[in-house]
């Protein structure tokens, strides 16, 4: 984050500054107090607020992510989350929306530390009906005085995986969150990591195989005039749900306890020719 973020001002919602793939991601802050942004005259004016702050941090830096620029402590501006972070039923959230189009295994990380405001972040997402964590591997995590990074993978998580529009939510809990001293949780170097979904490719000079019965129920039985060396069968979501280093030219691959549906088998030859074709299970 730069100084291009107005200072000393409450923040409802904040754009990506940097993506690899012209997808744009928002930090988006709802507040405990109802009538959130307040103006200057407010008494609540600045609490319960997200705010820049000047809050420098090497942790998850990425010079690719800013220009190639080195590193500089000067440039560079964070957020912060102000007290209180309850009132009634009501408390502080930030709120991580971002498509995932054509991408897998997202991971989402930051640097944060907290000067006794909170002592642990809540992760979950929305699921469409619901905010849920199931596949959240640290659906809680501590923090602290002095910046930490931390990292959610959402490996697990199918509904992250090509999302048009993916919801990740973040909470605060700690001792006593309505109080009100000033205390803060502060983050920077916000970032989303992927990879592409595994996709058929057309190859002028691919390997030759063939894969039978298509569809099948239990068995696919595979066939190559050259020795298939490895085999993978991942699903549509990219996800490697077997792997095989047959050596032969004839071989099975058993896909009686996978799910239905429809899935891409990889093969690569003694020659390093590879080929990707689908399959259905029934």
């Amino acid at each position: 984050m730069s100084s291009a973020i107005p200072n000393n001002l409450p923040l409802q919602n904040l754009t990506s500054t940097y993506s690899s793939n012209n997808l744009t991601a928002s930090l988006q802050f709802n507040s405990c107090l109802t009538g959130y942004p307040f103006t200057s005259t407010d008494t609540n004016w600045r609490t319960a607020s997200m705010e820049r702050r000047s809050a420098p941090t090497p942790i998850n830096y990425s010079s690719s992510a800013n220009g190639d620029l080195l590193y500089d402590s000067g440039a560079m501006k964070g957020i912060q989350i102000k007290q209180p972070f309850k009132d009634g039923s009501l408390e502080n959230i930030l709120r991580i929306v971002f498509p995932t189009t054509g991408l897998q295994q997202i991971k989402i990380s930051f640097a944060v530390e907290t000067d006794g405001a909170a002592n642990s972040l809540i992760f979950d997402y929305w699921n469409g009906t619901n905010w849920v964590n199931t596949g959240i591997s640290n659906p809680t995590t501590t923090i602290g005085v002095g910046y930490s990074l931390v990292e959610v993978n959402l490996n697990q998580v199918l509904l992250a995986n090509n999302s048009a529009e993916f919801q990740f939510r973040i909470r605060f809990d700690g001792n006593n969150m309505f109080l009100s001293e000033g205390k803060r949780v502060q983050f920077n170097n916000i970032a989303i990591a992927a990879q592409q979904i595994l996709a058929v490719q057309n190859v002028v000079d691919d390997l030759k195989f063939t894969a039978f019965p298509n569809p099948a129920s239990s068995v696919v039985n595979v066939k190559s005039g050259e020795t298939i060396t490895h085999l993978e069968l991942h699903n549509l979501y990219g996800q490697m749900v077997r792997t095989l280093s047959p050596n032969a030219s004839v071989f099975k691959v058993e896909i009686q306890d996978l799910p239905q549906g429809i899935y891409l088998l990889k093969a690569k030859s003694n020659r390093q020719k590879e080929k990707i074709i689908k399959i259905i299970k029934n």
